[in-house]
């Protein structure tokens, strides 16, 4: 929380800036790598004009896309294709065009997911994320999008909470919501998959002794 004030917050720019948006793009980045994938995206949308950088004008595509923001991606892609030519650029305004109903010549881009990255969420696909690889903001976009099998929106919440990248509250709604297993913990052993957080979670909850479920 104290970074996400920190990285938001109004401020001229250090000394030596060289006012090309250096310092903004290093903010929204790191406010991507922390999971604060929404404040990244507004923060990135706050650069006056087109942005000359793109990095920054990656960053601002991603990060929309990795909180929900479809429309608003796609809207920054059709702006930013004709400064930045590059593939990525390109597939996304591609994919754009299918659910506005326009002809998309020579069909849509192959739906790689690790080459395409967020941009296959334009597309309504799910969005992968391996939590042993997988950056703080994409598990928290993972763990959120409905698409994902449930199984794995789960270990991508609990990757994302061990990287303090999504809110308690909700993923502990999402570990009371995950279905029972038949398996359990031992009193002693720390979970290390999101189906064993879930598991210790429930315990906790079930358990009527207020000194043993702190133990817990």
């Amino acid at each position: 929380g104290l970074a996400r004030s920190l990285l938001v917050a109004i401020a001229d720019a250090p000394p030596g800036d060289d006012g090309d948006s250096k310092m903004l793009t290093r903010r929204v980045l790191k406010l991507m790598a922390i999971g604060n994938v929404a404040d990244a995206a507004a923060l990135a949308r706050a650069a006056p004009g087109l942005p000359t950088d793109e990095t920054l004008a990656k960053a601002e595509v991603d990060s929309e896309l990795l909180a929900g923001q479809i429309e608003a991606a796609c809207i920054a892609l059709r702006a930013y294709a004709t400064e930045f030519q590059t593939a990525w650029m390109q597939n996304g305004v591609l994919i754009c065009r299918a659910p506005a109903g326009e002809t998309v010549e020579g069909g849509l881009p192959a739906m790689d997911a690790d080459q395409l990255g967020p941009l296959v969420r334009i597309a309504g696909a799910p969005l992968g994320a391996d939590p042993a690889t997988a950056t703080p903001g994409r598990l928290y976009a993972a763990a959120r999008d409905p698409q994902v099998p449930p199984e794995q929106r789960l270990e991508a919440a609990f990757a994302a909470g061990r990287a303090s990248a999504i809110h308690g509250e909700t993923l502990a709604a999402m570990l009371a919501a995950a279905p029972p297993r038949p398996d359990s913990l031992a009193a002693t052993d720390a979970p290390e998959t999101g189906a064993a957080a879930a598991t210790l979670y429930r315990d906790i909850v079930a358990t009527p002794d207020p000194v043993q479920k702190a133990a817990m």
